[in-house]
């Protein structure tokens, strides 16, 4: 997280396939299980919403809002 009490836990540049395809984050855990966060596509001048809730254990699902993709994955964490 991060220090100074700024309302945010995480703030970072998120790389893809492309030299074009960069974002930044910017990310919040809301409540315990359910964190959210926002990131920006200078490049293509849109922004991505995602979601991530922790269902059990291991298991969480995600979904993603944006202006050419939306969906949801389960996803299964191998951390310890």
């Amino acid at each position: 997280g991060l220090e100074g009490g700024l309302p945010l836990d995480d703030i970072y540049m998120e790389g893809g396939a492309g030299a074009s395809d960069v974002s930044l984050r910017v990310g919040k855990e809301l409540f315990k299980d359910l964190y959210i966060s926002y990131g920006y596509d200078p490049f293509k001048a849109s922004g991505i919403f995602r979601a991530r809730y922790d269902l059990w254990k291991r298991f969480s699902v995600e979904t993603e809002i944006g202006g050419e993709q939306t969906g949801a994955d389960l996803l299964w964490s191998i951390e310890k």
